[in-house]
C-alpha cells in the first residue's frame, strides 16, 4: 500500500522526460531519476549526468505544494550518483564549468544547496538535515587573484545537521 501511495505522486511526464529523453543523462542498469515533484533541470550540452543508481528528487514534498528541485550543470561539469539518493524539496545543487559532484547513497532533508566549482563527494548513508549549504569554493576572487577552492568529501554514515 506505501508503495502505491508513492507511485501516485511520481510526475509521469517528467519521468520519461528526465529517463528516456534527456541525451545527456546517462543510465546503467535500470537506474532512474524518479521525480515526485517539480524537478528542473539545466544542462549544457557537454554536461554528463551519470546514474549508477536511483535519484529520487522532491521527495518529502508537502501535500499540495509547489515546492520544486533545481539541478543546474555547466559546461563540462559533471553529476554521477553512484548509490541511491534522496533529494528533499526546495533543494538547489549547481555544478560549475568543470566541476564534479558524487552522490554514493543517502539523503538529504528540504532546502539542501549545493555549489560545486571543483569537487565535492558525499559518501555512502549520509544523513543531511535541512537548510544546509555545501559549498567548495569561496565563489569570488579579489582583483587580480585567483579564487580559492579544495575538494569537499565527506565520509561515509555521516549526519550533517542543519542549518549550516
Amino acid at each position: 500500500m506505501k508503495k502505491l501511495n508513492l507511485l501516485r505522486h511520481i510526475k509521469i511526464g517528467a519521468f520519461i522526460r528526465l529517463n528516456f529523453l534527456q541525451k545527456n543523462i546517462k543510465k546503467r542498469n535500470r537506474a532512474k531519476i524518479i521525480p515526485y515533484g517539480n524537478v528542473y533541470m539545466q544542462l549544457y550540452k557537454d554536461a554528463r549526468i551519470e546514474l549508477n543508481h536511483y535519484l529520487l528528487a522532491n521527495t518529502l514534498k508537502p501535500y499540495k505544494s509547489k515546492a520544486e528541485v533545481n539541478i543546474r550543470l555547466g559546461e563540462k561539469a559533471r553529476m554521477i550518483v553512484n548509490g541511491a539518493f534522496s533529494v528533499g524539496y526546495g533543494s538547489d545543487f549547481q555544478v560549475f564549468e568543470g566541476g564534479k559532484l558524487v552522490l554514493n547513497g543517502g539523503y538529504c532533508n528540504c532546502n539542501l544547496i549545493i555549489r560545486c566549482h571543483y569537487d565535492i563527494a558525499i559518501g555512502k548513508g549520509v544523513a543531511i538535515a535541512h537548510n544546509v549549504l555545501i559549498i567548495d569554493t569561496d565563489a569570488h576572487s579579489i582583483t587580480g587573484q585567483k579564487e580559492k577552492g579544495n575538494y569537499v568529501h565527506i565520509e561515509d554514515n555521516v549526519w550533517i545537521w542543519g542549518p549550516c
